[in-house]
């Protein structure tokens, strides 16, 4: 009987184990999915140390994954409509919503539906059909998975950098979008910070500036649309404090997007908000204590808003995937640390210590053709 693999967490911080699971037949609107590429995304490496409080064991890692429908139940449409043939490249929305509830009905938020869980972070692979992480040979996605057709000729390593990144980041643009010939600062140049930049040139803002550590990751940025950089190690707050307001004619941004994952940019991003202006954070995933911050002067006197983003819904996904096929070559830059699929921990290792800008898992038949 054909098997699946997949690489198990059973302990944080220890090596992933080799298992084998039986391939679970789909039934009516379920799809089983033999996938292409995994992507290996910084929350990842958070889950696998032990950050993340909602992670069961044992686990398959992984939320990103795009491949082909291997097999396919009765009755399965994607969100467009078009039926779901075996031989499909599909891409999926990592958190499934309940769809029944007052949060996901009437205030149409799917993405914070109280029953949500999502693939590679909440559901164990202890109990069948037990594929519900993506470092795994084949994914199987449910009937109420918000599955996605996408062209052949986007390429499954491009494709799978849409999946979280790219859907967080359209997620914040559908919260606060910039205004034509605006002027935008991003911190955090990894793969979220690089979807802002191109979700901000793609709105039409004239300054796009991006604040990072990483002169490999600013140049990623620069490549995507982004018009200054700024590295935070060869300057001091005072020192990018200045720039920013230079670069906006002492004004400050309209909008600045954290995408750095670390909460203390919070309280020096404010400061480069104009006034009237917002300040969006999306990139901060788990708890990390308290924040002190000066409210009455860089929020209540200048009328700031500030808005939290956490995680996305479907139709954050179709934009992403709609940049990256936009955008394809720069993206597939992007994706520098390109692994087999048998090397994981290397790849989180590579992750981990920002060593590449976006690490995928390349599964048989990919890796050889790239």
């Amino acid at each position: 009987m054909p098997r699946a693999r997949a690489h198990v967490m059973t302990a944080f911080g220890e090596p992933l184990r080799d298992k084998e699971y039986p391939l679970p037949l789909p039934g009516p609107g379920q799809v089983l999915l033999k996938l292409e590429a995994s992507g290996v995304c910084g929350s990842d490496v958070h889950q696998w140390r032990g950050l993340d409080p909602r992670v069961p064991l044992p686990l398959i890692l992984g939320h990103e994954g795009v491949g082909r429908v291997e097999a396919v139940g009765a009755s399965a449409l994607d969100v467009n409509g078009l039926r779901i043939s075996e031989g499909d490249r599909l891409a999926f929305n990592r958190g499934v919503s309940c769809m029944r509830c007052r949060v996901c009905l009437v205030h149409r938020q799917p993405a914070l539906c109280p029953h949500r869980w999502g693939y590679g972070i909440t559901r164990s692979c202890a109990a069948p059909p037990h594929l519900f992480g993506c470092y795994a040979t084949h994914v199987f996605l449910t009937a109420e998975v918000q599955a996605v057709v996408i062209p052949d000729e986007l390429a499954p390593e491009v494709a799978v950098t849409a999946a979280c990144s790219g859907a967080t980041a359209a997620h914040c643009f559908d919260e606060v979008r910039p205004e034509p010939g605006g002027t935008v600062v991003i911190q955090g140049p990894g793969p979220l910070g690089a979807y802002c930049v191109a979700f901000a040139k793609a709105a039409g803002a004239g300054t796009i500036v991006v604040v990072g550590g990483s002169p490999k990751r600013l140049a990623m940025c620069a490549g995507l649309g982004a018009t200054h950089v700024i590295n935070r190690n060869d300057t001091s707050p005072a020192d990018r404090l200045d720039q920013v307001l230079e670069l906006t004619e002492d004004e400050g941004a309209d909008v600045v997007y954290e995408a750095s994952g670390a909460q203390e940019a919070v309280a020096e991003g404010l400061k480069w908000v104009r006034s009237g202006g917002a300040y969006v954070s999306c990139g901060v995933a788990e708890p990390q204590g308290g924040l002190e911050i000066d409210f009455f002067h860089d929020i209540a006197r200048r009328n700031v808003r500030l808005q939290g983003v956490w995680v996305s819904d479907v139709k954050h996904l179709v934009q992403a995937l709609a940049l990256a096929e936009q955008n394809q070559a720069s993206f597939a830059a992007m994706v520098d640390g390109r692994f087999p699929f048998d090397e994981p921990e290397a790849a989180l290792r590579a992750v981990e210590g920002r060593a590449v800008n976006k690490a995928v898992l390349l599964h048989e038949g990919v890796a050889e053709g790239m």
